[in-house]
C-alpha cells in the first residue's frame, strides 16, 4: 500500500505533460521520466529510485534512507541521471536528491563507505512538488551538458546577474545591462539566455565590496577582489567579473562559448589592466583550456601577451596549459619560453622561465637538456640552490638519462633539505630507495623505503611494490654490483637450451643482475611449472619488471596472489591491480581473462573471479594514490 502510494505521490509531484513509464526492476530503477517543456518532447529523461516507509528517518527538512552501495555505483556509470526520492507516509512528502549529486559532496570518508560497505544512509535534502519543475529541469539539463557536452541539450543556459552594495538602484542596473548586452554580442549563436529567476547560474556582484559571489545549482562560491588586489579601477573590475562570468559558464556545461569570451577578454581588453597577470594567474583559466582539449589556443594568447610585452602573464598561462596538452602544445611553449628569455634582463626573471623550460624538457623526455637548463637556471638564480624540489626535480632528469649515481648525490641533498620525517622528505625518500634499487643496493633501498612509507595513509602502489621486490633481494643476494650487459647474454642463451635446463642456468644470472627482466620472466615460468617455492614471487617480480608493456606477466601474478589469499598476498595484489590498470588498461583485463583456466562447463567459475577483482581494484584506487606533476606544474605559479 505505502508502494502505490509513493507512486501516486510522486506522479502528483511532476507535471502533467511530463511522461513517466514503470520500468522492469533492473538494479532498482522504478520510473523513467521524459521532460516536456511547452507541449513539445525533449531529449531530457531521468531515472528514478523510488522508496516508501512509514518510519523514515526524517530530521526537520532532511531525510535518510539506506541505499545498496553496488546500485548506487552502477548509477554513476550510467549516462542517464539518477533521482533517488523517499516517500515519508506520515507527512506525505517527497524527499530527493541526484546519485551524481550526492557522490560529488562525499568526503575520502563517504567514497570509502560507497566502494567497502553493502550499504550507505543518503541524506536527502530537497521536496520534490509542482513547484520544483524548473529546478529539476536544469538539474537534468546541466547533467547532460556536463556528461555528454552542450550539443546533447537544446536550449541556453539560463543566468541572472544580481548587482548589489553600495551604488544605487540605476548603477545596479547599468552595470547589469553592460554584463548582458557584452555576453550577447560575443554569444552569436543563442546558449545564453538571461533571466530574472530560477537560473542555472548566477552571478552576484558586490560593487561596494569589490566580491562576487557565483551560484550553480548545488555549488556556490565566493571571490574576494580585496584579496588579489584592492587598486582596481572601474574597467578592470568589469573584466574581472567577465572573466569569472567564463568561469561559471565552463562550470555549466558551455566550455566552449566561455573559451570564446575569454578570449574576446584578453585580445580586446588587456590594455585594462595594467599587469594581466592578475586575471590569468587563476589556475581555472588555464585547466579551462585543458579541459576543452583547446590547449593550442591558451598557448596561442599566451603568444599574444608576449607581444604586448607582458612577459611574467604569458609564462604564467602557458605553463599550466602546456602541461596538459599534446607534445606539438609542449614545443611551441618551449619556442614561447625561448622568446621571452630574450625579452627579460633581470636575472631572477631569467631563472624564473628556464626552470620552467626545464620541467617541460623532462616532461617530453629530454631529461639530458633538461638538466643543463636547470643548471642554468640555479646559475641565474642561486636560491634555487635552497630549494629541495630544484635539487629532487633535477635529481629526476638525471635518473632517466641513466646517471644513477649522480642521481643518488641529488636525492639526498634533497631529503636533507626537505627534513627526513617531513611529507616532503618522505616523497622524495621514496625517489632516492627507487635509485638505490637500480644501484643493486636492496637492503638500503629496503631501509629508505621502509622509512618513507612509513605512516601513509594512501601511499603510491608502485613503491609498495618496489620496497617488497628490495626486501626480495637483499634477503637472497645482499648488495650487488649490477653487470647487465652480463646478465642479459647469459639469460639469452639459457633460453636457447632445453626447458629442463633453463631453471638452473637461470638461476645463475640473477646473481649477476638481479633486475634482469628477461631473466626473470623465463625463471618464474620454470619455477612454476616445477611448483617451486618461491613460484608466486617470481611472477610478482617479473609484473613489476616487466608491467610497462607486458600485460600477461601482470595478470598471472595477480591470479596467483589472490589464489595464495593471505592478507599480505592480498595487499600486495591490490597494490599491483591498482598500477596495472592504471598502466595498462584495458589490455589487463583481457589477459586476465585469457589467464584464467577452469574445467569445461564452469566458466561461471571464472566470470566470478573476474568480477571479484574488478572489486578489489575499485578498492584499490582507494587505498593507493598516484604520482601527479601538479605540484611542479603550479609551483611556477606560487
Amino acid at each position: 500500500m505505502i508502494e502505490e502510494e509513493s507512486r501516486r505521490a510522486f506522479e502528483n509531484a511532476t507535471p502533467a505533460e511530463w511522461v513517466v513509464r514503470s520500468q522492469e526492476s533492473d538494479y532498482g530503477i522504478d520510473l523513467q521520466v521524459q521532460i516536456f517543456e511547452d507541449n513539445k518532447a525533449t531529449n531530457l529523461f531521468f531515472f528514478v529510485q523510488l522508496k516508501g516507509s512509514d518510519s523514515l528517518d526524517v530530521d526537520g527538512e532532511v531525510a535518510g534512507y539506506r541505499f545498496k552501495t553496488e546500485r548506487l555505483r552502477h548509477y554513476l556509470d550510467l549516462t542517464i541521471p539518477v533521482m533517488l526520492v523517499a516517500y515519508d507516509a506520515k507527512s506525505r512528502r517527497l524527499f530527493y536528491d541526484w546519485v551524481h549529486a550526492v557522490w560529488a559532496g562525499l568526503d575520502a570518508e563517504g567514497v570509502g563507505k560507497w566502494h567497502m560497505q553493502d550499504s550507505v544512509a543518503v541524506r536527502l535534502s530537497h521536496f520534490l512538488s509542482l513547484e520544483s519543475q524548473k529546478t529539476v529541469s536544469s538539474e537534468v539539463r546541466q547533467f547532460y551538458r556536463e556528461r555528454v557536452g552542450e550539443t546533447a541539450v537544446l536550449g541556453p543556459v539560463t543566468i541572472q546577474i544580481v548587482v548589489n552594495g553600495g551604488a544605487t538602484t540605476d548603477e545596479s542596473r547599468r552595470a547589469t545591462a553592460d554584463l548582458a548586452s557584452w555576453a550577447a554580442k560575443k554569444d552569436r549563436s543563442g546558449k545564453l539566455r538571461f533571466v530574472e529567476r530560477d537560473a542555472e547560474v548566477e552571478l552576484a556582484v558586490g560593487v561596494e565590496e569589490r566580491c562576487l559571489i557565483w551560484r550553480r545549482l548545488r555549488s556556490s562560491g565566493r571571490i574576494e577582489l580585496g584579496s588579489v588586489r584592492n587598486d582596481l579601477s572601474e574597467p578592470a573590475f568589469i573584466a574581472f567579473v567577465r572573466v569569472y562570468l567564463c568561469l561559471m559558464l565552463s562550470a555549466a556545461g558551455l566550455r566552449d562559448l566561455a573559451l570564446e569570451l575569454l578570449r574576446s577578454i584578453v585580445l580586446e581588453e588587456s590594455g585594462v589592466f595594467s599587469e594581466p597577470l592578475l586575471v590569468l594567474m587563476q589556475p581555472q583559466i588555464s585547466t579551462l583550456f585543458a579541459k576543452a582539449r583547446r590547449s593550442y589556443e591558451g598557448v596561442e594568447l599566451a603568444e599574444f601577451l608576449i607581444e604586448k610585452g607582458h612577459v611574467d602573464a604569458a609564462v604564467t598561462l602557458a605553463v599550466a596549459v602546456a602541461a596538459k596538452g599534446t607534445e606539438y602544445v609542449r614545443q611551441t611553449y618551449r619556442g614561447l619560453l625561448k622568446r621571452a628569455l630574450g625579452l627579460v634582463v633581470e636575472e631572477r626573471r631569467k631563472a624564473t622561465i628556464l626552470y620552467g623550460l626545464a620541467n617541460s624538457l623532462r616532461c617530453s623526455g629530454c631529461c639530458r637538456e633538461a638538466f643543463v637548463t636547470y643548471l642554468a637556471a640555479a646559475q641565474s638564480d642561486p636560491d634555487y640552490y635552497r630549494r629541495e624540489y630544484w635539487w629532487s626535480e633535477t635529481a629526476g632528469s638525471l635518473f632517466v638519462s641513466g646517471h644513477h649515481r649522480l642521481s643518488r648525490v641529488y636525492y639526498e641533498v634533497a631529503v636533507a633539505l626537505a627534513g627526513e620525517g617531513t611529507a616532503e622528505g618522505r616523497r622524495i625518500g621514496a625517489l632516492l630507495a627507487d635509485v638505490l634499487l637500480a644501484l643493486g643496493d636492496y637492503p638500503e633501498a629496503r631501509r629508505v623505503f621502509d622509512a618513507a612509507l612509513k605512516d601513509e595513509e594512501r601511499p603510491i602502489a608502485e613503491f609498495v611494490l618496489k620496497r617488497w621486490m628490495a626486501g626480495f633481494f637483499a634477503e637472497r643476494f645482499g648488495r650487488q654490483f649490477r653487470r647487465k650487459g652480463v646478465a642479459l647474454r647469459m639469460a639469452q642463451e639459457a633460453y636457447r637450451r632445453p626447458n629442463e635446463q633453463q631453471e638452473e642456468l637461470l638461476s645463475k644470472v640473477l646473481p649477476v643482475d638481479a633486475l634482469c627482466s628477461f631473466a626473470w620472466f623465463n625463471y618464474a615460468e620454470a619455477l612454476v611449472q616445477r611448483g617451486g617455492e618461491d613460484g608466486t614471487g617470481a611472477r610478482l617480480v617479473t609484473a613489476i619488471l616487466n608491467w610497462d608493456w607486458d600485460c600477461e606477466a601482470s595478470a598471472l601474478a595477480v591470479l596467483m596472489l589472490f589464489l595464495a589469499g593471505s592478507v599480505g598476498d592480498l595487499w600486495l595484489m591490490s597494490a599491483l591491480l591498482d598500477e596495472s590498470v592504471r598502466r595498462q588498461g584495458g589490455g589487463f583485463w583481457h589477459a586476465l581473462e585469457k589467464a584464467i583456466r577452469v574445467p569445461a562447463g564452469r566458466e561461471g567459475q571464472a566470470r566470478e573471479i573476474v568480477e571479484k577483482l574488478r572489486e578489489f581494484a575499485e578498492k584499490s584506487t582507494l587505498m593507493f594514490r598516484h604520482p601527479s606533476d601538479d605540484a611542479v606544474t603550479f609551483r611556477l605559479i606560487a
